[in-house]
C-alpha cells in the first residue's frame, strides 16, 4: 500500500515538473527561462532531459542567450547539452552571433570560463570549432593565460582539430604577439606533435592579405621565431622551417638554414650537379637527346641555384641545331647538394638512362664548372 502511494506521488510529481516544459513550448522570451529554472527546481533530471525542448522556444538571439548562460549557471549537468547548442542552430550568422556574445560576457560569469576551459577537454574537434568566437571575443585574463598554456603544451600527435582551433584563437586575440608562443609550441611539438601545423601557422599570422606586401615589422617576427624553432630542432625540421621561410620570401634567412641541414655536404659552401637536356628529332625522326651538364659550386650559399644553372646552361652551344628541336631545354639538379663532384658521374648516368627509356638516343655533354660567388 506504501509503496503505491509513493509511486502515485512520484507520478504527480514528476508531472507536475513535466508541466513546466508544456509551458514552456508556448512561451518566449523571458518566460522560457522561468520554466527551464523551475523545472531544474522540481526535478533536475527533467530540465536535463528536456533541455533542447526548452531551447526551441528560445528562438531569437537574445533569449538563446540567456538560455544557455542560465544553463551553464545553474548546474555542470547541462554544460554538455549547452555545448551542442551550436550545432543545433542551423543559421551560421546566429549560431556566430551567440558565442560571440557569451564570449563577451565570459569577465562577468566565472562558471562560464570554467565552461569554456573544461570544453576543451569534453568537446570533439568540429564541437570545439563552433565555440571559437566565444574565446576569441572572451577578454579575462583567466581565459588569456589558459589558451597560452594549452598552446605552449601541444598534443602527443601530429594532427588536432581541436588544437587547431585553439591556434587560431591565439592568433585571433593576440596576432604577432602570438609567435613567441607558437615558438615555444612548436619546440615541444618536435618529435610527436602537430610541429608542421605549428611552423605553418607562424607565417600564417604575419601573412599579408591578398594584393598587399608583408610589413617590416612582421617579416622580423616571422624570421625571429622561425629562426629560434630551427636552432632547437634537428636537421629535418629545420628544413621545415627552412622551407616555410622560403614560401614567404625570406630565401636569405631560409639559405642560412642549408649548412645545417646538409651538414654533411658543407665544406665552405656547396656543390650541385645540374644538367641542361637539349631534345631533338633528327634523320629518320629518331629521337636524340644531349644532356649538357656541369659541377656548380654555391660559395655563396643560396637558397635556389636553379635560376643560375638556367641561365648558364642554355646558353652552352646547341649540338643538334640541325635537327627538329623539342623546345626549351629543361633543367633538372641534383635534389640535394652532393658531398663530392665525383657524384656527378652516376648522376649524369641516371638521366642518360632515363631518357634513353623514353625512345632516345642519349650523349653526355660536359660543360664549363659554374661558380656562384
Amino acid at each position: 500500500m506504501l509503496s503505491l502511494f509513493f509511486m502515485v506521488f512520484g507520478n504527480v510529481a514528476q508531472a507536475k515538473c513535466e508541466g513546466y516544459v508544456r509551458k514552456a513550448a508556448n512561451a518566449k522570451g523571458k518566460v522560457v527561462i522561468q520554466n527551464f529554472k523551475k523545472a531544474y527546481a522540481c526535478d533536475p533530471e527533467v530540465a536535463r532531459a528536456n533541455f533542447f525542448e526548452f531551447m526551441k522556444s528560445a528562438n531569437d538571439l537574445d533569449t538563446l542567450q540567456r538560455f544557455t548562460l542560465t544553463a551553464i549557471e545553474l548546474d555542470p549537468i547541462f554544460w554538455e547539452h549547452a555545448g551542442k547548442i551550436p550545432e543545433k542552430i542551423p543559421d551560421y550568422s546566429m549560431r556566430d552571433n551567440l558565442t560571440k556574445a557569451l564570449g563577451t560576457e565570459c569577465s562577468e560569469y566565472e562558471s562560464l570560463r570554467k565552461f569554456m576551459q573544461a570544453s576543451y577537454i569534453t568537446m570533439g574537434g568540429n564541437e570545439f570549432n563552433r565555440w571559437d568566437e566565444a574565446y576569441t571575443n572572451c577578454t579575462h585574463a583567466d581565459i588569456d593565460a589558459w589558451v597560452i598554456e594549452r598552446v605552449e603544451n601541444p598534443p602527443a600527435q601530429q594532427f588536432s582539430a581541436k588544437y587547431n582551433t585553439l591556434l587560431d584563437i591565439l592568433a585571433q586575440k593576440k596576432s604577432t604577439k602570438a609567435l613567441p608562443h607558437f615558438e615555444v609550441a612548436a619546440i615541444a611539438a618536435a618529435e610527436k606533435g602537430p610541429y608542421k601545423d605549428l611552423v605553418r601557422k607562424i607565417t600564417d599570422t604575419v601573412a599579408p592579405s591578398i594584393g598587399e606586401k608583408m610589413t617590416a615589422e612582421n617579416r622580423i617576427a616571422l624570421e625571429t621565431s622561425l629562426l629560434n624553432i630551427a636552432k632547437k630542432v634537428d636537421k629535418t625540421k629545420a628544413a621545415d622551417v627552412a622551407f616555410q621561410l622560403a614560401a614567404a620570401g625570406s630565401e636569405e634567412k631560409a639559405a642560412q638554414l642549408l649548412p645545417t641541414i646538409y651538414a654533411d655536404q658543407y665544406n665552405d659552401g656547396f656543390t650541385y650537379g645540374v644538367a641542361a637536356v637539349e631534345l631533338a628529332k633528327c634523320k629518320g625522326d629518331k629521337k636524340e637527346a644531349i644532356i649538357h651538364f656541369a659541377e656548380l659550386s654555391d660559395n655563396k650559399v643560396v637558397w635556389s641555384v636553379l635560376e643560375t644553372a638556367t641561365t648558364t646552361l642554355q646558353k652552352s652551344k646547341a649540338k643538334l641545331s640541325k635537327c627538329e628541336s623539342e623546345g626549351d631545354w629543361s633543367v633538372v639538379l641534383t635534389s640535394t647538394p652532393i658531398a663530392s663532384a665525383k657524384e656527378i658521374k652516376p648522376w649524369t648516368e641516371g638521366l642518360k638512362t632515363d631518357y634513353e627509356k623514353k625512345g632516345y638516343k642519349v650523349k653526355l655533354q660536359k660543360e664549363k664548372k659554374i661558380t656562384i660567388q
